[in-house]
């Protein structure tokens, strides 16, 4: 089955380049490389805590505190290539000490999705693409937290699944495990939207 008129998400921007030399010269105290970090990743990291958080002033108070401690933490970073992943897990462990876990909302906006993207100016086109993107807010809303985590971690901020993983402190089998069971999940509540 495929999604009705493509991805219901636009991966969110790739991850910056290889970053190994900043990430070094920011361990060293080099408060302009560690700008530089800032500038490649706080929207990311934002978007991130937005989607946890669901409340725009927590996720900048989220990505304030992550950089903070990333700044603290990072002479202990022991691999510079994995300063990316690094970085999520510590803005979800922050997301996580805001006593917002178990609360987590999907995302307060679905990204672009593909109908957005389309000039159209037909009111049908347009009440059709708002139904599905309400359609697509209630199901992944309705997902456990585990499993509404996974989604919202590789369909919306396009993480793998080794990323995934990482931040999150379990197996590869088990996200992909709980991708699987999300997107089952998924699949049956929007099934009137699948094409057969």
């Amino acid at each position: 089955m495929k999604w009705a008129k493509s991805h219901v998400y636009r991966l969110a921007e790739k991850m910056p380049d290889d970053n190994t030399e900043l990430v070094a010269r920011a361990k060293a105290g080099d408060i302009p490389a560690f700008e530089q970090l800032y500038r490649q990743y706080s929207a990311r990291i934002y978007n991130f805590a937005r989607q946890l958080v669901g409340s725009a002033d927590d996720a900048q108070d989220a990505t304030q505190e992550t950089f903070v401690k990333a700044w603290n933490a990072l002479p202990g970073l022991r691999k510079e290539a994995t300063f990316g992943v690094w970085l999520h897990r510590i803005a979800l462990n922050v997301c996580r000490d805001l006593g917002r876990r178990e609360s987590m909302e999907a995302p307060a906006e679905i990204r672009e999705s593909a109908f957005g993207n389309h000039d159209t100016n037909e009111l049908s086109g347009r009440i059709v693409a708002s139904e599905i993107n309400d359609a697509v807010h209630k199901a992944i809303e309705s997902l456990s937290p585990e499993h509404r985590l996974v989604v919202v971690m590789h369909h919306v901020e396009g993480l793998d699944i080794s990323a995934i993983a990482e931040i999150l402190g379990i197996s590869k089998g088990t996200v992909m495990s709980r991708l699987a069971r999300a997107r089952e999940t998924l699949r049956r509540k929007l099934s009137a939207y699948l094409e057969p």
